[in-house]
């Protein structure tokens, strides 16, 4: 990152990631997310778990265990009878103290500059 950009000028973002079954791709996007070139302490990022049956959980735990702005969020409620991957998105705003939302799918790698 150009390091004559004042962090100030950085708006808080929340990066959401909605995965269920997704523990052969979510890994490869977890990794790029964090080689964002964007200031760590200007971001969250939110996996939303949609009762995953595989080892989603494991491998997204295993991997934010050292990282403060990634949390695992478990998708336990129903919002405004929303199904499935609305209801995931619907779940984490509800967690997201962002000014602005970005959403990725668990099988996508971002690059840096995303």
């Amino acid at each position: 990152m150009n390091n004559n950009i004042e962090i100030n000028n950085f708006p808080f973002i929340s990066i959401w990631i909605a995965a269920r079954n997704e523990e052969n791709n979510i890994l490869d996007c977890l990794k790029s997310i964090e080689k964002l070139e964007y200031p760590i302490e200007k971001m969250e990022v939110l996996i939303g778990n949609d009762n995953s049956t595989d080892n989603t959980q494991q491998v997204v735990e295993n991997f934010i265990s050292d990282k403060f702005n990634f949390k695992l969020i478990q998708v336990t409620e129903q919002i405004n009878n929303q199904r499935g991957k609305a209801n995931v998105l619907a779940n984490l705003y509800e967690h997201s103290t962002g000014k602005y939302f970005l959403v990725v799918d668990a099988d996508v790698v971002v690059r840096p500059m995303w």
